[in-house]
C-alpha cells in the first residue's frame, strides 16, 4: 500500500507506460503551487522500481490518498489511511509522507503498534526534523546520504533520529522526465526513496 497524496492518473500513464490496475482510495483535492503531485511523483517512482526490480506482475498496488477538502494533505487522512490497514495486512506500506511533533507520535503510536506484520518503509524529513512514523523504532526510515561516494545502502545502528537506513540511489529515467517536464527536481529529497527501497524489499 501507498500512502500519499492523491494521483493524477494521466500524469501517471505519460510517466510510465503499462500502468498496472491500482485500487485507489482517493479523494478530490486542489494542486497548490505544483505542477504534480507529490502522489502522482512517488507511485510513478514505486512503478518504475516494481518493474527494474521484475515483480511488478507479482504485486497487488493499493493507493490510500490523504488529500481532502481541497487540501494536499491532511493529518486525520493520514490517521485514516494507517488505520485502513491494520486489517488489510499489507505486506509493506510505502509512505512518503509523515508529521513533526510529540502530539502527533502519541497519536500514530498506537496504530502502528498494531500493525506489527507490515513492514512500513517512511521518509525521513528533508529539513533534519524528528518525522513520525518514520523515526519510530518498528518503521523502517530511509533518508538520502549525504556523500556521493556512500554506498547504495548503509544500516545505521542505533539512530539518534531513529532513521536506520541511508540509501544513495542515482536519479531514474522517471525522476528526469518529471523535471524535464513539470520543472520538479526529486534529487536528494528523501521522498523518492522510500518507493525504490520498498520495490528492491519485495
Amino acid at each position: 500500500c501507498i500512502i500519499d497524496e492523491y494521483i493524477e492518473m494521466d500524469k501517471l500513464k505519460k510517466l510510465v507506460p503499462d500502468v498496472p490496475t491500482i485500487k485507489t482510495i482517493q479523494k478530490e483535492a486542489v494542486l497548490i503551487n505544483q505542477e504534480i503531485s507529490h502522489g502522482t511523483i512517488c507511485l510513478a517512482i514505486l512503478l518504475e522500481s516494481l518493474k527494474k526490480c521484475a515483480v511488478i506482475d507479482k504485486v497487488s498496488v493499493e493507493h490510500f490518498s490523504v488529500s481532502e477538502n481541497g487540501n494536499p494533505r491532511t493529518y486525520a487522512a493520514l490517521l485514516n489511511a494507517l488505520r485502513y490497514c491494520i486489517n488489510k495486512r499489507f505486506n509493506i506500506i510505502s509512505m512518503s509522507i509523515g508529521v513533526f511533533g510529540r502530539i502527533c507520535a502519541q497519536d500514530i503510536h498506537p496504530i502502528v503498534n498494531k500493525l506489527q506484520d507490515t513492514l512500513i518503509v517512511a521518509a525521513a524529513s528533508n529539513i533534519c526534523r524528528i518525522t513520525y512514523p518514520a523515526s519510530m523504532p518498528t518503521v523502517l526510515g530511509v533518508k538520502s546520504a549525504t556523500d556521493p561516494l556512500a554506498p547504495r545502502f548503509s544500516v545505521v545502528d542505533a539512530p539518534p533520529d531513529g532513521i536506520e537506513l541511508v540509501a544513495n540511489i542515482p536519479d531514474t529515467s522517471v525522476m528526469k522526465a518529471i523535471h524535464e517536464r513539470y520543472d520538479v527536481t526529486c534529487s536528494g529529497s528523501n521522498s523518492i526513496l522510500v518507493p525504490q527501497v520498498s520495490a528492491e524489499i519485495i
